[in-house]
Formats: C-alpha cells, structure tokens, sequence
C-alpha cells in the first residue's frame, strides 16, 4: 500500500469509488458489450466469438461422410436457424479443397428461383420459294440451374416467414424439390447410360432451415429428416460465455446465471439482455467508469423487470390469457417468485399471490404446467411445484 498526501490507495477508492482498479478489465468489458449489441449471431462465425451446441456436430459429421441426405432444421425464432446455417457452411468448406462442392443460399422473400431461363439465338434457314430460302432469328430459351453441378452440400436458410405466407413457402419449398428432383433424374441418366461410370452425377445433401412456427405441410418436407435446433439450457449459455471471455465477469456467476435462465433457452434473447444490463455502464458521460465491482443478480433484476419480461414473452402468455393483462404479469411475477425461491407448497404461493383466492392460484398453475412452465410434485395432501429449468 502506498501513500500519498497521508492518505493510503484504499481510502481514496472509498471516497472516489467510480475510480478504476486495476482489477477492471474495462477493454475486455467494451468487447463483451461490442458482442452482445450484434444480436444477428451469424455475425460471429468468423469474429472468433462463437458458440455452438454438441448437437450439431452430428449434422455437420453426416454431410461429411454421406450424401444423398434431405435434411430440414427446425426452431423457433432466435434460437440459431441462420447461425447454424453459417456455421454448417463454414466447416464444410474448411474441410474440402474445392469450394463448389459446397452451396449456402439464402432464399429471400419475393427470389424462390433456384435457376434462370437463358436466351438461345440461332439462324434457321427458310425456304422462301421453290429458289430462294433466307436465314430468320430464331430466339429460344433453355433452363439453367445456378448451382453447379459440383455442388455436394446445399445449405438454404429461408426466410423467416409468418404464418400467413404459405404461399410463399410453399413456392420456395417447390424450388428446392424442382432441384432435387432434377439432380436425381442426371444421376439415373448417367447410370442407365453407363456414362461416367466411374463417377455418376452425385445427388447432394439438402438441408433447409425453418422456422417452426410457419412450417407448412409440403410432400417434400416428409421426405426430410427432421432435426429441430434445441433451446440452449442455462448450464450451456453459462459454460460457453465462460469458455469465451474466461470467466463471468463483468458478471458475477449468479448474475450470469438468472440472465440465462431469463433467456428461457433463446441464444438471441441471452445476448439482448446482456446488453441490455451493460448499456448503463457505456452510456455518456460515463463509458466504463461506473464498474466498481461484479454486476450481481439484484442488478439483473432490476434492469431485466417483470414488464419487460412481460413484453418478451407476450406470444406465449397470450395463448394463455389472451385477454388478461393482469394475468400475464402475474404469472411472470409469479414464475419468478418460484425461481428464486425453489420448489414451494401450493398454500405458499397461493398465500403470496392469491390470499383471498386460493383456486385462482390452483388455475393459473394448472394453465402453466402444460406449456411447461412449471411443474407439480405430489407432497401429502398438497403439491410443491417448482420451475422448469
């Protein structure tokens, strides 16, 4: 300990405790910040800033190894699609010498077309009279696909569509089938020929990525083996932050924890509310000088509300009480009660939320546990009922 002026470096720190130590990181705190704002997660694939699930190594090893695979990839918005997509493309590439064996589209709404008419001009010679004939333009036109033929791995990521543009779906999903479909038929042409026989057209794996909640019924989607993208777990979202920043901080290890578990499983919602958490810690006039120690739980609390939970997940609570407002911020508050409180008796809760109603607390728990929420274990003559992770 030094002195100055006859006061030591920690009496100045508790006068002044906006002062940095040398314990704050604040350059690796700006880079967490700086990942966190870029919520499209397709972004960090070459950003050195990556998280990926083990699941999906099992993808990635099959279109190694085999071909021929229809593969279609299924989530819910914001748990990975364009990622993993990016991500697939990456490693397949990095893994062949030759770049056209493996094709990433990104089918946009409004361009479903996997190929293009081209223009064929020729001359063709008619005869005029029984002496005089006189060569006339003839313009045709022929099919081209704009995947090459060397293509082995086709990667689609379609667009996120709503539940009103089936139309459009099924339009792309048609594209990808006509292509398919066409690749299959050059194969059996070149075995029923005996052409190259030593190396018939190869059928590619196929794998389309979309978003479960506009998933429509199409032939070609039963021909596909499913693979639905998990929700990320609290343990994962903690081990891999850990394993990309070395530690929790700016974060203590509870902190971090409650933001995965408000993430509920959704990669982009976890990098939304660290985000949202920092921001007053870069906000003007301050950039970085506010951190004097770990950002705790209480301080998560605070910024990630009961509103704001509220906001985020309106989709699912109003399939649950469409026309309570009241009943969906109870049931977060309630749901966060639990949370950090652990399995509690029924009369408990129904005694912090409901005290003059205890079968208002009975229904909305029974309205919770099916969409998997909350679950109920049998004690005596009452039930416990705890969150599920």
């Amino acid at each position: 300990m030094t002195e100055e002026n006859g006061k030591s470096e920690d009496a100045k720190q508790e006068e002044n405790p906006n002062v940095l130590t040398q314990e704050i990181d604040i350059d690796n705190y700006i880079n967490i910040w700086k990942w966190s704002c870029k919520l499209a997660r397709e972004e960090e694939v070459n950003e050195g800033f990556f998280f990926l699930q083990a699941s999906w190594l099992s993808i990635l090893f099959r279109l190694q190894k085999t071909q021929g695979n229809l593969i279609k990839v299924v989530g819910g918005q914001g748990v990975g699609k364009t990622t993993f997509a990016h991500w697939l493309d990456s490693r397949l590439r990095s893994g062949n010498t030759n770049a056209l064996t493996v094709q990433f589209k990104r089918m946009e709404k409004g361009y479903e077309q996997f190929g293009h008419f081209e223009k064929i001009p020729y001359y063709e010679k008619i005869e005029a009279s029984k002496d005089k004939t006189h060569e006339v333009l003839i313009t045709d036109k022929d099919w081209n696909w704009d995947i090459s033929d060397a293509c082995k791995n086709l990667i689609v990521d379609m667009w996120d569509y709503s539940k009103n543009s089936q139309r459009e779906i099924t339009k792309s999903l048609d594209s990808i089938q006509s292509f398919w479909a066409a690749r299959c038929a050059y194969r059996a042409r070149d075995l029923k020929q005996n052409k190259r026989p030593e190396a018939p057209a190869e059928i590619p794996n196929i794998v389309v990525f979309l978003q479960k909640e506009a998933m429509p019924l199409h032939f070609f989607l039963g021909k596909m083996q499913l693979f639905e993208l998990e929700l990320w777990s609290p343990e994962e979202l903690l081990a891999d932050y850990q394993a990309a920043f070395g530690d929790t901080k700016p974060f203590s290890q509870d902190a971090l924890y409650e933001l995965a578990v408000l993430s509920r499983g959704v990669f982009r919602r976890f990098k939304e509310y660290i985000s949202a958490t920092l921001d007053p810690y870069f906000a003007p006039g301050t950039w970085g000088t506010k951190f004097t120690g770990e950002i705790t739980k209480g301080d998560v609390q605070k910024t990630i509300s009961t509103h704001r939970l509220v906001r985020d997940m309106e989709l699912q609570l109003s399939e649950l009480w469409p026309g309570s407002k009241v009943n969906r911020e109870l049931s977060v508050r309630l749901l966060r009660f639990l949370r950090d409180k652990g399995p509690t008796l029924q009369n408990e809760i129904a005694n912090e939320f409901f005290p003059d109603n205890p079968m208002a607390c009975s229904r909305m728990l029974s309205t919770l546990a099916p969409y998997g929420h909350v679950k109920p274990e049998q004690t005596g003559q009452q039930k416990r009922w705890e969150v599920v992770a």
